[in-house]
């Protein structure tokens, strides 16, 4: 029998299809057999992946849909969310020797194995490991795809009784956990354009991503074992940090070090750990922002010291040295690239601009680009579009949009930057500066970036109005933002997110004042709550039933119209 966790049970409860709760049983089930704790692991000396972990993993998932301010998930998406948290690692105990066909199929998904998998000694060589590891993603998927039409392999059980009209998302949403760009995996699901796949995909690779504190490892393996000192950095560091939802919105990641190790290792550890994570994280942050659920990460997050805790090993030290090493050889080697890249723009700018398309027809090209999810060519089109004409003020904004998307934000706020200092009144470029000042946790600068852009044009700041509101909520001042809110929907009624907004901000005051306010009071604000909701069903309505005319051009000449303008070679790209 499955033995799920209460954190378990309270998300299946959401479930209310019997069908579904009685399959992901079955999964659950499957894992705990795959994954025993006395069970030999073919990955050896890594970080856990097996029950316990995908426990946390759903902890953290629980945690992030707590900060949900929009739809809550469907049957179907939290079912995906379950299974995937179950399922997403089991090509990490893929016997690729016994199930040659699995890697077979893995590597027509896009797994790239550089070795021959057999024995040695009873157990998979390192090198086999790394290369299992590197591609354990797409293994994963394989082995759901065989087992779900076989009926083979300890998975087969569980697998057959997965909907047959969801089998292909969960692979997807597997195989996008880990290394695949985010932005690629479909935005809905393959037999249902409701349910949003790239979203639950989002949500269990964050969690995934969430689970590296000490829970996840325990140092007297790295202690008892002989374990390559490349890999145990992380076994070590895993061990000194801690996540913590601080609120229901934002995420505090610390590390202790020691007071010596901090000195003269602190900076280097901020920098290779927690700046990278939260970069590397940015894309999935953006799409649960897309999607009414806002998280970020505290500009808190660091190091901090313990003198309490022992010194981090010589051997722990000397990888970390290696890596600084690595780092800077990097950076080294993208700088003399970027210095390449000038000068031969320089030498060929004239043949290029020769040549080239007119700034309107690849302004054109990178917006569609944009729309397609395409970010990486969008962005090199827009850079075309710069080369040729270097004061084209909103090709430099829209360029920072497309940064800001492949979570870039350092690039994206010199691009908006840019782009002020062509048009110090383009409010748009104003707008965005907010957004990713916001982002990067500089809530101060970030307010002023959206006062001077409601200041340049008060009545066409709906989005500037709204991102001051999330700034103030972050700040935790929320009366103001509330207020921001009402002068959000005095300006665009029927603009659903603005009602959502203002609901969240109420609910955080009527919190907040707890202690402090009589019956009466909350009797009031939960009157005004509903009124509220009720004023948001109806702007959601009425945003649907707009596209829908949109939608019918031959009866609606406003969607003609706006068919026209999307074709404008001017259009900005919409945050």
């Amino acid at each position: 029998m499955a033995r799920f966790t209460a954190t378990e049970n309270e998300l299946i409860r959401q479930i209310k299809d019997d069908r579904l709760t009685s399959s992901l049983a079955k999964i659950r089930e499957a894992i705990e057999d795959l994954w025993p704790s006395d069970s030999v692991r073919i990955v050896l000396h890594y970080t856990d992946h097996g029950v316990k972990h995908s426990e946390r993993v759903a902890n953290y998932a629980s945690l992030i849909l707590k900060a949900n301010k929009g739809t809550s998930l469907t049957d179907q998406e939290m079912y995906l969310l379950l299974a995937g948290i179950y399922l997403h690692d089991i090509g990490m105990q893929c016997d690729v020797v016994k199930f040659p066909e699995i890697a077979d199929k893995a590597e027509t998904m896009g797994a790239e194995f550089d070795i021959k998998f057999e024995f040695v000694n009873e157990i998979f060589s390192k090198d086999m490991q790394k290369s299992i590891r590197k591609n354990h993603q797409y293994l994963s998927a394989a082995w759901i795809d065989l087992a779900s039409r076989t009926g083979g392999t300890r998975l087969g059980t569980a697998t057959m009784e997965i909907p047959k009209d969801l089998v292909d998302d969960l692979m997807d949403i597997c195989k996008y956990h880990s290394r695949l760009s985010i932005k690629k995996c479909p935005l809905k699901f393959k037999f249902s354009q409701i349910d949003r796949k790239q979203l639950v995909a989002a949500i269990l690779r964050f969690a995934d991503e969430l689970d590296i504190d000490a829970h996840r490892v325990s140092l007297e393996t790295v202690r008892n074992f002989s374990i390559d000192p490349d890999n145990s950095v992380y076994w070590w560091l895993h061990n000194r940090t801690s996540i913590t939802f601080i609120t229901p919105n934002v995420i505090s990641i610390m590390l202790q070090l020691h007071p010596f190790d901090n000195e003269k290792y602190g900076p280097l550890i901020k920098r290779l750990f927690i700046e990278k994570f939260c970069k590397k994280n940015g894309p999935l942050i953006d799409i649960l922002f897309e999607n009414h659920i806002p998280l970020h990460i505290s500009s808190d997050s660091g190091v901090i010291e313990n003198d309490r805790i022992e010194f981090l090993p010589n051997y722990i030290v000397s990888a970390l040295q290696r890596m600084e090493k690595c780092d800077k050889i990097s950076d080294e080697i993208d700088k003399v690239t970027r210095q390449d890249k000038i000068s031969k723009n320089k030498n060929n700018q004239s043949s290029h601009e020769s040549e080239a398309k007119p700034p309107s027809f690849l302004q054109n090209k990178a917006y569609d680009l944009f729309r397609s999810c395409r970010y990486e060519e969008a962005l090199k089109t827009y850079e075309k579009v710069i080369r040729i004409d270097p004061k084209f003020t909103l090709a430099w904004t829209n360029k920072g949009i497309v940064l800001e998307n492949l979570g870039r934000y350092n690039e994206a706020l010199e691009a908006y930057e840019n782009s002020i200092k062509l048009d110090p009144n383009h409010a748009l470029a104003w707008t965005n500066k907010g957004i990713i000042l916001r982002k990067m946790g500089k809530y101060e600068d970030a307010l002023k970036s959206l006062d001077k852009s409601i200041e340049l044009g008060p009545n066409d700041a709906l989005l500037a109005w709204i991102h001051r509101g999330m700034v103030l909520e972050d700040l935790g001042r929320y009366n103001e933002a509330l207020e921001v809110y009402k002068d959000a929907i005095e300006l665009e009624p029927d603009y659903s997110h603005a009602w959502t907004c203002k609901i969240a901000s109420l609910e955080k005051i009527y919190r907040s004042n707890v202690a402090n306010e009589s019956k009466e009071r909350y009797a009031y604000l939960e009157i005004e709550k509903e009124t509220l909701e009720e004023m948001e069903r109806k702007a959601l309505l009425k945003e649907e039933a707009t596209l829908l005319s949109l939608m019918d051009r031959e009866a609606d000449k406003e969607a003609e119209v706006e068919f026209e303008e999307l074709q404008e070679a001017d259009k900005p790209l919409v945050e």
